[in-house]
């Protein structure tokens, strides 16, 4: 069971150092102009779906060990919704402060247009994580700065968990499949539905999400059967996410948009890439101990992490005209932003675990 523990912990510290990665990509300056810089964007982009396989993962065993639905619910939701309310209130009285001194950061800071902009709808929802695409139907116009987006998918699908869990055990193969084609078929349904820049697109709906989800869960419950066949599953996985590659580099459209398209990858890539680093990080922890005994000491404050490298990523960007910033300074910046981040988390989630604890005793 440690080992189990230490390689799951290897994916989310790994995933949640390419979220952060993705995100200083995406600033101004860092050019993803040339064909290499797209595909190593969108590549770093499987930590969405890492995330989700991950979760999907644990979720069957913690359903085998809670008495009962409701204490299951319980549980999921407020390790979710507690650090993202801590996160969200000491990020916005940080950003309030940094406001004294440069005005331009109130236009970043979604407590202050609260406030001052008489927009208490949007502190409330902001407040409550929900599917960032409910956001674009009631038409709240405020930007989100923590990843809420994220949060709000997974809590629908932790929400729908006991049916999937149930079609994993029982139909693995073909509640794959199926769940594939729903996810296709709400992905074409809802083509057109967000335009608007700040949406994140058809991709962050729960529903398209819930293949990873689901290949997570297949993953856990039948781990023993895939290990009988791992010396040919491997070596399958690693041919098509190979193809997959390939058809990735061609400047015609990639065929993976046609069995599942989501942005940025489909599951020629997603599904294959997920077993290997599965097995990837398994091995790593058995053959390189202290290694990764350290890379997995960030896994506590790898959720906080998350939820505030959006504000700390564009905080420090939009000081800087990274355009006139050679290689060196670019990697110094990274390490920089990425040092921030952790050390932050730290603190921030000293005050989250007091509060989880609390709201977990009173509920």
């Amino acid at each position: 069971m440690k080992k189990n523990i230490a390689w799951i912990d290897t994916i989310r510290v790994l995933a949640s150092f390419l979220v952060i990665f993705c995100h200083y990509f995406m600033c101004d300056g860092f050019s993803m102009e040339t064909r290499f810089g797209v595909h190593l964007y969108e590549f770093a982009s499987m930590c969405v779906v890492l995330f989700f396989a991950i979760s999907g993962y644990l979720v069957h065993g913690s359903l085998v060990r809670t008495p009962n639905l409701r204490e299951f619910y319980k549980k999921k939701l407020v390790r979710l919704i507690v650090p993202f309310t801590v996160a969200w209130f000491i990020m916005s009285a940080i950003m309030i402060f940094l406001a004294l001194l440069n005005p331009d950061m109130t236009e970043k800071v979604t407590l202050f247009h609260a406030l001052f902009g008489a927009k208490y709808f949007s502190l409330i929802l902001g407040m409550f994580p929900v599917d960032l695409n409910i956001t674009h139907f009631l038409d709240i116009k405020v930007d989100w700065f923590i990843g809420e987006w994220f949060i709000g998918t997974i809590i629908w699908l932790y929400l729908i968990s006991p049916f999937l869990d149930k079609c994993a055990v029982r139909f693995p193969i073909l509640s794959l499949a199926m769940s594939i084609v729903i996810a296709y078929a709400v992905y074409c349904a809802t083509q057109g539905l967000f335009e608007q820049e700040r949406i994140f697109g058809r991709w962050s709906i729960f529903v398209v999400r819930i293949p990873e989800f689901l290949f997570g869960m297949i993953l856990y419950i039948h781990r023993e059967k895939l290990l009988q066949y791992k010396k040919i599953l491997i070596p399958c996985a690693t041919i098509l996410l190979a193809v997959a590659m390939v058809c990735f580099s061609y400047d015609y459209p990639s065929p993976r948009l046609f069995f599942y398209p989501t942005e940025p990858t489909g599951c020629l890539l997603t599904l294959p890439t997920t077993y290997l680093a599965f097995n990837a990080a398994e091995f790593f922890n058995e053959h390189l101990t202290k290694i990764f005994d350290w890379f997995n000491s960030f896994n506590g404050v790898s959720y906080m992490a998350m939820l505030i490298q959006h504000m700390v990523i564009y905080s420090f960007t939009a000081a800087f005209n990274l355009k006139d910033l050679r290689p060196f300074g670019m990697v110094y910046l990274l390490l920089l932003i990425t040092a921030t981040i952790f050390w932050l988390s730290g603190y921030i989630k000293r005050y989250s675990d007091a509060a989880e604890k609390f709201v977990l005793k009173k509920v």
